[in-house]
């Protein structure tokens, strides 16, 4: 029961990251609407405009010192619906002197969606321990379940994101919705060994 509350607050997590992006205006609800026609194709889709995580983080991270802001990396995110160009990568940072929490897209420029205060400490994003980068992740999931999945004509959202989980584990997790919000799929990897994590399916 334990790692069933921890899974689904990881979802959770997901889904905010999700209703940030919405508030953002970079998803708004007709886009998760489509025609119902299967554009699966034989290989997986790319969100974060072609660039993999690992290039958006170095672009952010450079603009973030070039701009002196003294900031820690939460977690990161990219948005993709079938037949359409996908997403900008969006970041959360950190400022621990300030206690802010800064909402940061990156595509062909870095800018600054939204700045909010902190309610209490945030932990970290431990970009150490971070080894695998976007484009494997999607591949992994392709080969796994993404291809089959994202050939049916209900699969029309795919949201690929990288963070923390409740038990500290930098994970990656691909989540594929129908038109509706309903999951269809969810595939995690661990972000430092690459190790498949448990999804749906797995949990008891």
């Amino acid at each position: 029961m334990k790692n069933r509350g921890l899974f689904v607050m990881g979802i959770m997590m997901l889904f905010t990251a999700l209703v940030l992006a919405i508030v953002a205006g970079l998803i708004t609800p007709d886009m998760l609407k489509r025609d119902g026609r299967s554009r699966g194709g034989s290989t997986p889709p790319k969100p974060g405009n072609d660039q993999t995580a690992r290039q958006a983080f170095t672009q952010v991270t450079t603009w973030a010192a070039e701009q002196n802001i003294q900031s820690e990396m939460l977690s990161l995110s990219a948005t993709m619906q079938k037949g359409e160009p996908s997403s900008d990568w969006t970041f959360q940072l950190y400022e621990p002197e300030r206690k802010e929490i800064l909402v940061v897209t990156q595509g062909e420029e870095t800018r600054i969606l939204r700045e909010q205060k902190a309610l209490y400490a945030q932990r970290a994003f431990p970009s150490e321990k971070w080894s695998t980068d976007s484009d494997a992740v999607l591949s992994a999931w392709w080969q796994a379940s993404g291809q089959s999945v994202w050939s049916r004509a209900s699969a029309q959202s795919l949201h690929l994101h990288l963070g923390q989980d409740p038990e500290g584990t930098l994970s990656w997790t691909v989540a594929i919705l129908n038109e509706d919000g309903e999951v269809l799929d969810v595939f995690r990897m661990d972000a430092e060994s690459g190790a498949i994590l448990p999804g749906l399916e797995d949990k008891p």
